[in-house]
């Protein structure tokens, strides 16, 4: 084996974005309350929000922005309980279903039902697939880039709303083993108004302190 040399990288400086980064957790402990609504709009808009010139806190392959968030709020203080879907061009949330639906869409996971469903509020990162696939069909390897671009975006904003949730001290965690047809359907009834062919990419629990 041959020897490497070893080049010493300028001291530390610990940045607001380096402290975020030290406190990012995920946990599985969640009581339901002590979410206000004020935290999960901080926490949306760094996930898909909009910068101050209007464009996109995320990035997206060709500017596609097919990504979206969808909300089971179930002990959301300030928010009754419901579906809702994050519109980042106007801020808002759209109310699709009344009701705590917490409990159905943890019901989709393969071994977290336990505890997701006690967190304040679940959100699904949602991507148009079948947009990206076509939009991306022509690139190597053919037929598969569109989900690869799918894949980063769901990461970009689920560490987006990682740090965000660790600037404000709440607890959260990303979900990725559910059964992927049994929450497609179970999404679908919820959010009504969400564009067809829409299919859950992540799913995050998320609680206040």
């Amino acid at each position: 084996m041959t020897s490497r040399d070893v080049i010493r990288l300028p001291a530390r400086r610990m940045t607001p974005l380096l402290a975020l980064l030290g406190a990012r957790r995920s946990t599985r402990s969640f009581t339901g309350s002590a979410l206000h609504v004020d935290g999960l709009s901080h926490v949306l808009r760094a996930g898909l929000g909009r910068r101050p010139d209007g464009g996109s806190v995320v990035p997206s392959a060709h500017g596609l922005y097919r990504l979206g968030i969808r909300v089971i709020a179930g002990g959301v203080g300030g928010l009754s309980p419901g579906t809702y879907t994050y519109s980042p061009t106007d801020d808002v949330l759209l109310s699709d279903i009344e009701g705590d639906h917490r409990a159905e869409v943890a019901s989709a996971t393969l071994v977290d039902e336990e505890w997701a469903q006690k967190a304040s509020a679940l959100l699904v990162v949602t991507v148009e697939l079948s947009v990206l696939q076509s939009h991306f069909h022509d690139q190597p390897p053919v037929g598969q880039r569109g989900d690869r671009y799918a894949w980063m975006e769901a990461g970009h904003i689920s560490q987006s709303i990682y740090l965000a949730a660790a600037e404000l001290n709440l607890r959260t965690v990303l979900i990725a083993g559910f059964d992927d047809d049994r929450l497609s359907a179970t999404v679908a009834s919820l959010f009504p108004s969400m564009p067809a062919g829409s299919t859950p990419v992540a799913l995050m629990a998320l609680d206040g302190r």
